[in-house]
């Protein structure tokens, strides 16, 4: 299997892609609101997390508020890790305050604390309404990962992927009437005028560049 060469920044990315909406699951009856509950927020991050490889490592200690006398506070530190490089990571950190240090006011600022960082991460959308979450049910950023019919295809780069970009332009430009001078025009009028280098333009706008001018040539004939 193909090495995930992603950096940590890419794949937060892909995972607040994919986590887009959370309906509430909770009621404050006393205050009368509804709220998303920390097990909701964390099952939910917790599940593109792992399909994108992200650790993530969460650390709290008690605290006290320097400049608030006694207030209390649970400092909580996440990190979101590369998986498959484990030195690649982002540090988020958030100060819960607490009642008291007693397990279960130290539990429920800590369950706060993790909420609010993995919901802010990621800007989690919450709310009442099921219909959003339905229409957001397919995530906004998720990379192209198509399965293959034959499990053997998987991950198996295009023959054509293998020649340098230059290579490939020039190849395309010998199908081309005018050469690779009606190849950069098209690349320009299709996507491609915000490539300053030949290097930096997608196999993917090749590949259909090349099937544009393979087609014409056919027709031409």
């Amino acid at each position: 299997m193909e090495k995930d060469t992603r950096n940590i920044h890419e794949r937060l990315l892909a995972v607040q892609g994919r986590v887009t909406y959370l309906q509430n699951d909770g009621r404050n009856t006393h205050q009368k609101y509804n709220f998303t509950s920390h097990d909701a927020i964390a099952e939910y991050c917790k599940k593109a997390m792992i399909e994108e490889r992200v650790l993530c490592n969460m650390t709290a200690k008690e605290w006290l508020y320097p400049d608030k006398g006694t207030a209390l506070g649970v400092y909580i530190k996440a990190e979101f890790v590369n998986i498959d490089n484990v030195d690649d990571k982002v540090v988020s950190t958030f100060p819960a305050p607490a009642k008291s240090f007693s397990p279960q006011d130290y539990g429920s600022a800590y369950s706060y604390g993790v909420k609010f960082i993995l919901s802010k991460q990621f800007l989690l959308k919450t709310g009442d309404d099921p219909d959003t979450q339905d229409q957001d049910e397919k995530p906004v950023y998720e990379p192209k990962r198509e399965p293959a019919e034959n499990p053997q295809e998987v991950n198996k780069v295009p023959e054509a992927w293998a020649l340098t970009k230059k290579a490939r332009l020039e190849n395309i430009g010998a199908l081309a009437d005018g050469g690779i001078d009606e190849v950069k025009e098209w690349l320009k009028n299709h996507g491609g005028s915000g490539f300053k280098n030949v290097s930096d333009i997608p196999h993917e706008l090749l590949d259909e560049c090349n099937k544009h001018f393979t087609t014409k040539g056919t027709t031409n004939e």
